[in-house]
């Protein structure tokens, strides 16, 4: 116990020193896209997409809306085309971080009618969209990262012809896009502390370990954040972008 506490103490003291950028591959069935993120400009987003790039959540999802000149949408769709339910509370819009929606950046999707609704999906500008910005105290869409290799990827994915899917509208790619593995490199240590302090927690429970006051009150104020919104609604307009 003396030393997953060490561990855990060590992690929180190198955590404040951690300053690289965030290193994302997405390794999809048309080829892999690499994207560097923004904890700077949108700590808040870049947090959330690692929580569920780490989790797991969105290996084996699809790219389940294209819209030509204009996006393309994952982050919350089985290869059935089933809906996956966030596993996380929604987020803080940081749509006015100064990012903007250009072509090769990634943005968070949200309902169109709640600015701080963003849960798990995600999408790709294919073009440069100012109406996504942020404009005069009027919220826009997260930007919190940028292709940095793979736009040919990117490329080959918005030739795809679109119809409709099961249940979803029009704009679904007919040929599956697929997220196979994401991976994160140089993720921010506190990421880390996060998963390893609720595994410990989990795992020690019954055992009635106390761990140090200001990490315990951390790890607490994290698992709560565990409540799944009601899924918002997904309306059949090109602008402005719903989840």
């Amino acid at each position: 116990m003396k030393s997953l506490t060490a561990c855990l103490l060590l992690l929180f003291v190198f955590a404040v020193h951690s300053e690289e950028q965030p290193i994302v591959k997405m390794q999809t069935n048309f080829g892999q896209i690499v994207l560097k993120l923004n904890p700077e400009k949108a700590p808040k987003t870049v947090n959330n997409f690692i929580r569920y790039a780490q989790d797991g959540f969105y290996d084996g999802t699809l790219f389940h809306r294209l819209i030509k000149n204009f996006i393309i949408q994952g982050g919350g769709y089985t290869q059935d085309y089933e809906k996956k339910e966030p596993t996380y509370a929604p987020i803080p819009n940081e749509s006015d971080n100064g990012l903007k929606n250009l072509s090769g950046t990634i943005a968070m999707a949200r309902n169109m009618y709640e600015p701080n609704s963003a849960t798990s999906h995600f999408f790709f500008n294919i073009e440069d969209n100012a109406s996504l910005n942020y404009q005069q105290e009027e919220w826009g869409y997260t930007v919190f990262g940028r292709v940095i290799k793979g736009m040919n990827v990117i490329n080959k994915m918005k030739n795809v012809k679109t119809g409709v899917k099961a249940h979803l509208k029009k704009q679904v790619p007919e040929r599956p896009i697929i997220i196979e593995k994401v991976i994160v490199e140089n993720a921010p240590v506190r990421q880390t502390v996060e998963i390893v302090e609720a595994k410990a927690i989990e795992s020690e429970t019954q055992k009635k370990v106390s761990l140090p006051k200001e990490i315990t009150s951390k790890t607490t104020n994290s698992l709560s954040e565990r409540l799944p919104p009601d899924p918002p609604s997904e309306p059949d307009k090109r602008e402005p972008l719903p989840e």
